[in-house]
C-alpha cells in the first residue's frame, strides 16, 4: 500500500472542505446511501464527495472510523451538522447544532472533548444513553438540554456521570457554582455544592435552584459569605447567614450581596433584627449609607482609637462605686433611724448602737471615697472624652439622616437601618431586636445594685399602617433609652410592657411573663401623631419612682389602723393624768428628757459635722469635730445616769416605762398614717408611664414652659460633680471648693440636662435662673432679679449677657428667693412681683414646666407635668436640679431624692404640712418675662 504524508493529507483535506463550502454552501446530499468504502480510499475523496458520503451514511457501525476521523474537525461538523447529530445518536448521545453556529467559535476533539465559544468544556461521550442532551447554539456556545427540553448555559469544565453533572468552578444557568454535583429537572438545578449563586457554604450543601424566579432553596444550611455582586433569592428554613444573620423560614432576596427584601410569610434575622412578615406581605430592607456618612464614621473611629480604654478600668470603677454607694445608702438609713429614735425618746442603748455605726461608717466612707477618687482619675477622663466624641459625631449623622432618609424611603413596607437609628413604615410585619443587635446594643442591660447587668431583653415593633422613627438616646455602655416618633397604628413591646397606638392614643398593658423570666425594659419617650393631626407626648422611665395615690382599700386600711392607735393614745393621756405615781415620775423625768433631747439633737448635728469633716475637712478639723462629738456624748451619758437612778428609785417606774415605750411607738405610727392620708400617698411605684401635659404657646414665640419641657437631656448617663467639697466649720456645711480637674461621678443611670456648669460657685437657684436667662436671651425678652433692681435690658448689660449672669450669681442666693417668696406671700414683697409669680397652694393644679419649688431651702425645677396613667387626670411633676457643689443639672429619679416624681396632692400636703410638723415645701414660684422697653 502506498504511504501518504498524513500532514499533507490533512492540509489538503481541510483546504478542500473550505473550497467546497465556498463554492456551494448549500449541499444537496443523495437520498440513497452509497456503498461503503474503505477508510484508506475515503481520504482521497474530494471534500464535496466526502461530505456527500458522510451525509448518506445510514449505519455508522460499518463507517465508524470514517465518521470519527471526518468529524475530528469542528469545521466538518458545520458542513454536515445533521450527519454529526446522527453519528452522535449512533453512540447514544443526543446533540443539537444550530446551523448558524460558526465552526471557529467552538472546538471538538475526536476524544469527545467539546469546548464552546465561551470556554465551557464537556466530554460529549459522558452523555451516552443519557436523558439529557447537548446543544451548540448560533454563537458556538455549548448548552445542556434537560429531559424537559429546558436549556442550561454553563461555564467551566462539565462532567456527567451516573445521571449527575459535576462542575468544579463555573456557572450553570447563569449562576456561579463551585464544587457542584447536580441534576437538571423541570427548570431546576438540584444537587450539592460548596458555592452557588454567589453563596459560599460552610461545607458541601444540598440546594435547589429554580431558574424562572431566581430562587435558591436551602434547608439547615450555613452560608459563610455572599459575593458583592450576588442577586438571588433564598427560600429556606434554618439557614445561617454571615454576621449572625439567619433565615428561620421563608424568602430573603439579595441585591448586590446585601439582603434587601423579606418575602411573604417569612421570618429572617438581619443585622440584629428579626423581621416576621404576614402572608401576602413583604418588607423592604434599606441601609442608609452615603460617602458623607462613611467619612463621619471613619473620623469617629479614628478619634475613639486615640482614647481607647481597657474594660478592666470600667469594671474596677463600677465595683468600687458599688461598694461606696452601698455604704452611703446604709448611712442614710442609719441617719433616718437615729432621728426617729431621738424623736421617739428611745433608750440610750438603742440610740448609741446606731451612733457607733454612724461613726464607723463615716470613716469607712472617707477611706472608700479616696480609693474611688484614685480610680476615677484614670477612668472617668477617658469615658468623658469617648462620650463627647460619640455625641459630636452622632449629631452630625442625625443631621445627614434628615437630608438622606426622605429621598430613599420606599413606598412599600420598609425597615431602614442607620447608626443608632431605625425607621419603619407600613403594615403586616413585626421587627424584633435580638441580643446581639448592633443598633441598640445595650437594650438588655439593666442598672441594678449600682452596677450594670445583663438580662433577657425584649424589644419589638409591629406596624399596622403607621410609621415609626426610633433613635437611641443613651450613651454607649449605658442602659438603653429610646426616643420614638410615631404616627398611625402599631404596637411596641418593650420588656414586660406592650404599647398599642390606635390612631388616637397610646395604651399600655403588661405581657404575661414566666416568674423565672426577667425581661429588661428600656426608657422611652414617645412623640405620637394621631389620625386627627394632634401631637401627644408620652414617657416611660423604668428607673423613676413615685408614690401612687391611695386606693380606697388602702385608705380604709389606714383609717382602720388609726382608730385603735388614737384610742390607745387617748387612754394613755388619761392614765398619766389620773395615776399619781406616773405624775410624780413625769415631774422628775421631763426636765431630764428635755435636756437629753436637746443634747441628742446636738449629737445628730455633731455626727453630721463629723461626716462632713471626714469627707472634706482638714486633719485638724476632723480631730476637732470628733472632740465636739465626744463632749456631747459625755454630757448625754451624764444625763443618762441621772435617768437610770430615777428608774431605780421611783416606784411604779417599770409599768410607766412599758406604757411610755408603747406610746412612742404608736405616736410614730400615727404620724406616718396621718402623713399618708393627708398627702394621699400609697405604695411606692417603680417605673413611670404617663402622658406629658404640654402647655399651649400663646405667644408668637415658644413659651418658657415649652422651652423647659423640650430642653435636651442625655438619658441614662452619669451625673458629675465639678468642684471639690470644702468643709466650712464655722457654718457647719460643706461648700464648693476648687474646680476638679477630673469630676466625680455621684449618680449613675440618670437623665442629665445638656447644660454646662456655670462655675464652682453655682447654687441650686443658679441652675433655674440660668435656664430662664437663656430663654430670655433666645426670645428677645427681659428678665430681672433683686426685686426688680437689675434687669437684662439695663445699659450695662447690653451685648454683655455673661456679665448679667455673673452679677446675678454674685448677689443672689437660694436664701434670697426663700425670703422673697415669703415676703410676696405675706403681702410685703411687691418689689419682687415683677421678677417672680408666687403660686398659692390652691394654684398647684396649674403648675407648669419651668416652675421652681423651694423645698427645705433647695431650689428644684419642674421639667414635665405628667398624667399617670394617661387619661386618669392624676398629675405628677418631674423634678430636676443642679446644686452646690457644682453638680450637673439632672432629673430626680427616686422617691428618696426629694421625691422623684411627685403628685400635685403630695405637693399640697407638703405645703400645708401636718399639724405639729414643719412644712417641707416652702413655696412654688414662676419666672416672669417682659418685652424689652422701646
Amino acid at each position: 500500500m502506498r504511504k501518504y504524508n498524513p500532514i499533507m493529507v490533512l492540509v489538503l483535506f481541510v483546504f478542500s472542505i473550505a473550497f467546497v463550502i465556498a463554492q456551494d454552501p448549500t449541499l444537496h446530499f443523495p437520498s440513497a446511501p452509497v456503498d461503503s468504502v474503505p477508510v484508506e480510499e475515503f481520504i482521497f475523496f474530494t471534500p464535496q464527495d466526502q461530505a456527500l458520503y458522510i451525509s448518506s451514511i445510514q449505519d455508522f457501525e460499518d463507517n465508524y472510523q470514517i465518521a470519527y476521523d471526518y468529524f475530528s474537525s469542528s469545521a466538518n461538523i458545520m458542513v454536515v451538522p445533521d450527519a454529526f447529530e446522527q453519528f452522535m445518536a449512533s453512540q447514544g448521545i443526543t446533540i443539537f447544532i444550530d446551523t448558524l453556529a460558526p465552526p471557529s467559535e467552538f472546538y471538538y476533539s475526536p476524544s469527545g472533548k467539546l469546548v464552546g465559544a465561551g470556554g465551557e468544556e464537556v466530554n460529549i461521550y459522558d452523555f451516552s444513553h443519557a436523558k439529557e442532551s447537548l446543544k451548540i447554539d448560533d454563537e458556538g456556545n455549548v448548552i445542556i438540554v434537560d429531559s424537559d427540553n429546558g436549556e442550561w448555559p454553563f461555564s467551566g469544565t462539565l462532567s456527567f456521570s451516573q445521571g449527575k453533572f459535576v462542575i468544579d468552578d463555573g456557572e450553570i444557568g447563569s449562576q456561579k457554582i463551585q464544587d457542584g454535583e447536580f441534576i437538571l429537572i423541570g427548570g431546576t438545578v438540584r444537587g450539592n455544592a460548596i458555592g452557588f449563586a454567589g453563596l459560599h457554604f460552610e461545607k458541601s450543601t444540598a440546594f435547589e435552584f429554580v431558574e424562572n424566579n431566581n430562587i435558591v432553596k436551602l434547608v439547615k444550611a450555613t452560608v459563610k459569605s455572599v459575593d458583592a455582586d450576588s442577586d438571588i433569592t433564598i427560600y429556606g428554613r434554618k439557614v445561617l447567614l454571615p454576621e449572625g444573620d439567619r433565615i428561620e423560614k421563608g424568602r430573603l432576596t439579595f441585591e448586590k450581596g446585601s439582603p434587601v427584601l423579606v418575602g411573604s410569610d417569612s421570618q429572617v434575622t438581619i443585622k440584629g433584627f428579626t423581621h416576621t412578615t404576614q402572608k401576602d406581605k413583604t418588607l423592604r430592607l434599606v441601609y442608609v449609607t452615603s460617602p458623607e456618612l462613611d467619612n463621619i464614621n471613619a473620623e469617629e473611629q479614628d478619634a475613639l482609637s486615640k482614647v481607647s480604654l481597657g474594660s478592666e478600668f470600667e469594671h474596677e470603677w463600677n465595683d468600687q462605686f458599688s461598694k461606696l454607694s452601698a455604704l452611703k445608702a446604709k448611712q442614710k438609713e442609719l441617719e433616718k433611724r437615729f432621728r426617729e429614735l431621738v424623736g421617739s425618746k428611745a433608750s440610750s442603748e438603742k440610740i448609741n448602737i446606731v451612733k457607733q455605726e454612724l461613726e464607723s461608717l463615716s470613716l469607712s466612707i472617707s477611706l472608700e471615697s479616696d480609693v474611688l477618687r484614685k480610680i476615677t482619675t484614670k477612668y472617668v477622663p477617658t469615658v468623658m472624652v469617648q462620650e463627647d466624641i460619640h455625641q459630636k459625631y452622632k449629631e452630625q449623622r442625625e443631621k445627614l439622616y434628615a437630608e438622606i432618609v426622605p429621598s430613599i424611603m420606599p413606598e412599600e413596607n420598609y425597615f431602614m437601618y442607620g447608626d443608632e437609628h431605625i425607621w419603619l413604615g407600613g403594615d403586616g410585619f413585626v421587627s424584633r431586636a435580638e441580643d446581639d443587635n448592633p443598633i441598640f446594643l445595650e437594650y438588655r442591660v439593666v442598672f441594678e445594685g449600682w452596677q450594670t447587668r445583663q438580662r433577657t431583653g425584649r424589644l419589638e415593633f409591629e406596624l399596622k399602617g403607621g410609621t415609626m422613627d426610633v433613635v437611641k438616646e443613651s450613651p454607649p455602655k449605658r442602659p438603653l433609652a429610646l426616643s420614638l416618633t410615631l404616627s398611625g397604628e402599631g404596637t411596641i413591646t418593650n420588656g414586660k410592657y406592650v404599647f398599642d397606638a390606635d390612631g388616637q392614643q397610646i395604651l399600655l398593658s403588661a405581657t404575661d411573663v414566666s416568674p423565672s423570666e426577667e425581661l429588661v425594659s428600656s426608657d422611652m419617650r414617645f412623640e405620637y401623631h394621631t389620625h386627627s393631626g394632634e401631637m401627644k407626648l408620652y414617657d416611660l422611665n423604668i428607673d423613676a419612682e413615685y408614690y401612687l395615690e391611695l386606693t380606697s382599700e388602702e385608705r380604709a386600711d389606714l383609717l382602720e389602723r388609726r382608730a385603735p392607735i388614737e384610742e390607745f393614745l387617748k387612754a394613755y393621756s388619761i392614765e398619766l393624768d389620773e395615776n399619781p405615781q406616773f405624775k410624780k415620775i413625769i415631774a422628775a423625768l421631763e426636765p431630764l428628757e428635755d435636756k437629753l433631747l436637746l443634747l441628742r439633737y446636738d449629737q445628730e448635728e455633731a455626727l453630721g459635722q463629723l461626716r462632713r469633716a471626714e469627707l472634706a475637712g482638714t486633719p485638724a478639723e476632723k480631730i476637732l469635730t470628733k472632740k465636739e462629738l465626744d463632749k456631747i456624748t459625755a454630757s448625754i451619758e451624764d444625763v443618762d445616769r441621772q435617768i437610770v437612778f430615777l428608774e431605780q428609785s421611783a416606784g411604779g417606774y417599770d409599768d410607766f416605762k412599758r406604757l411610755r415605750e408603747a406610746q412612742a411607738e404608736y405616736a410614730d405610727e400615727l404620724d406616718d398614717i396621718n402623713f399618708r392620708l393627708v398627702g394621699d400617698i400609697g405604695e411606692i411605684k417603680s417605673g413611670v408611664w404617663g402622658q406629658i401635659i404640654s402647655s399651649e404657646d400663646g405667644n408668637s414665640f415658644i413659651s418658657y414652659q415649652e422651652y423647659i419641657e423640650g430642653f435636651p437631656i442625655i438619658r441614662n448617663t452619669d451625673v458629675r460633680q465639678w468642684t471639690a467639697e470644702t468643709y466650712r466649720q464655722s457654718a457647719g456645711v460643706t461648700v464648693s471648693g476648687e474646680e476638679l480637674e477630673i469630676p466625680n461621678i455621684i449618680i449613675k443611670n440618670s437623665d442629665r440636662l445638656q447644660l454646662d456648669v456655670l462655675n464652682g460657685d453655682q447654687q441650686c437657684i443658679d441652675t433655674q435662673f440660668r435656664l430662664a436667662y437663656e430663654y430670655a436671651i433666645s426670645t428677645g425678652q427681659d428678665i430681672c432679679f433683686g426685686g426688680g433692681k437689675t434687669c437684662l435690658r439695663d445699659p450695662q448689660y447690653f451685648q454683655r449677657p455673661q456679665k448679667f449672669v455673673e452679677d446675678w450669681m454674685a448677689s443672689q442666693s437660694t436664701q434670697a428667693y426663700v425670703r422673697a417668696t415669703q415676703l410676696v406671700e405675706a403681702g410685703s414683697g411687691s418689689s419682687w412681683e415683677d421678677d417672680i409669680q408666687v403660686l398659692s397652694v390652691d394654684e398647684y393644679d396649674t403648675i407648669q414646666p419651668g416652675d421652681v419649688l423651694i423645698l427645705y431651702g433647695h431650689a428644684i425645677g419642674v421639667k414635665d407635668v405628667i398624667e399617670i396613667p394617661p387619661g386618669s387626670g392624676k398629675k405628677y411633676i418631674q423634678q430636676f436640679a443642679g446644686s452646690m457643689p457644682a453638680i450637673d443639672a439632672h432629673i430626680y429619679q427616686g422617691v428618696g431624692e426629694h421625691g422623684g416624681l411627685k403628685s400635685i396632692e403630695q405637693l399640697k400636703s407638703e405645703r400645708r404640712g401636718i399639724e405639729g410638723e414643719k412644712k417641707k415645701l416652702l413655696s412654688v414660684f414662676r419666672w416672669k418675662f417682659r418685652p424689652y422697653a422701646t
